[in-house]
């Protein structure tokens, strides 16, 4: 909600692309319509990359037989290791144009542009789960709860851009700042959103 109140240019094209899916199931908010707004996914993805929970995951305590790496290096037991889940997903080397840029739209372009297969299709969007994409876990790790978290942010943020316009309460024109406490990220609960309900 906060990237978007600062990015109104976003709010008319999910509004149509949501409208137009709502009208194909009938007026129902069913999974496969919620699997076909791929410009919220898209701009729910964004958000996530630039605004993750923690800037690490991956968090383990090496065992008392200590961690042998492939390339040589060896990790003692006790150590505590992690990834940089955030810096990876800044890293310009995955991300056409500017990495540190929001970019709404970014994911949608790249499941749907010529020639895109199944693997662009399941790599881009919100719930992927790969070595570039790390905030629900890899492989056998990954959280089963994902697609079930997905569908119902999709459905509540959905139904706000259908009802309602919103802007920073104080009238600025910057994403409010996160919170940032060791590793842990959180919006600003203190700062306000403004809403006004959109005409029918």
């Amino acid at each position: 909600m906060y990237d978007l109140a600062v990015r109104p240019e976003y709010v008319a094209p999910l509004r149509e692309e949501i409208r137009e899916i709502l009208a194909a199931h009938g007026g129902e908010m069913s999974t496969h319509a919620l699997q076909q707004m791929l410009k919220l996914d898209s701009f729910m993805k964004e958000s996530l990359r630039l605004s993750p929970p923690l800037t690490t995951t991956f968090h383990r305590v090496v065992g008392r037989r200590g961690l042998s790496l492939p390339h040589g290096p060896k990790v003692p037991p006790g150590a505590t290791i992690e990834l940089p889940s955030r810096a990876i997903m800044r890293d310009p080397a995955h991300y056409e144009g500017d990495a540190s840029e929001f970019d709404g739209f970014r994911h949608y372009r790249r499941r749907t542009r010529p020639g895109a297969g199944a693997t662009d299709h399941a790599r881009h969007q919100f719930v992927a789960s790969h070595e570039q994409s790390l905030f629900f876990g890899y492989g056998r790790h990954a959280c089963p709860g994902r697609f079930f978290a997905a569908q119902e942010m999709k459905m509540l943020l959905a139904r706000l851009i259908l009802e309602f316009d919103f802007k920073n309460a104080d009238g600025s024109k910057e994403r409010y700042p996160n919170i940032e406490i060791g590793p842990l990220i959180a919006p600003d609960e203190h700062k306000n959103l403004l809403f006004k309900r959109v005409k029918a």
